[in-house]
């Protein structure tokens, strides 16, 4: 508080006495701090504005890499779709030894989209997009491997068969030479003990499976898993 003295007040009354000074009390808001104040507080309102623009800016741009992630990853899986399910070149429609010899190249087919699918993305937008393909990746590699394995066990099978019929039918155009038919038994054995193996049969199914071989009238025919 600033205390001013009135230059024009008496010191003295008319007895004598003293008088005492004036005192005008004057606030710093009488000098300027009200508009200096106000200025405070337009800084402030301003600087507040700026930190919510910065907020949203920053919100936006989250949400555009989620998106930009999630489309990324549609198209990814869209492509391992075809890579698996295309009518015409799809790798789970293939059979036999084509499935077990294709697995590797469809792998890293599978890999290599993932990649170039991912090209172009900003980093946020890449960590979104790689954690949402990993699963997807892995599950079709998963299946593709299933499906090369089951089509490998049958090309085996449908070879080992495909040689029993043929010991059979060798057997049986030499009818009646019991050498020859001993040597058809101890073969179809042999192919028996490999298809056991190939397929985790346990002793109790593989003597099934050559009793029905190598009994009766199935001599003549072949034989099936």
């Amino acid at each position: 508080m600033v205390e001013i003295a009135d230059p024009f007040a008496p010191s003295v009354l008319p007895s004598g006495a003293p008088l005492a000074g004036y005192n005008i009390q004057a606030t710093p808001d009488a000098f300027g701090a009200q508009a200096g104040q106000a200025t405070s507080g337009l800084g402030q309102a301003m600087a507040g504005t700026g930190n919510m623009l910065s907020d949203s800016a920053a919100r936006m741009q989250m949400e555009n890499n989620e998106a930009a992630a999630n489309s990324r990853a549609s198209d990814y899986e869209t492509a391992l779709t075809k890579l698996t399910s295309d009518p015409n070149s799809g790798f789970l429609l293939k059979k036999g030894l084509d499935a077990y010899s294709g697995i590797g190249d469809a792998i890293d087919t599978a890999g290599q989209l993932r990649t170039q699918m991912a090209d172009g993305l900003s980093p946020d937008a890449q960590r979104g997009y790689d954690n949402m393909t990993r699963r997807s990746f892995d599950w079709t590699v998963k299946g593709m491997a299933t499906h090369a394995a089951n089509e490998r066990r049958s090309y085996l099978n449908d070879a080992s068969n495909a040689r029993i019929a043929s010991i059979a039918n060798t057997a049986i155009d030499d009818y009646g030479n019991d050498e020859a038919f001993g040597y058809a038994v101890g073969a179809i054995k042999g192919q028996v003990a490999i298809q056991a193996r190939n397929n985790g049969w346990d002793p109790q199914t593989a003597d099934n499976k050559l009793q029905a071989y190598t009994s009766g009238p199935n001599l003549t025919f072949g034989a099936h898993v």
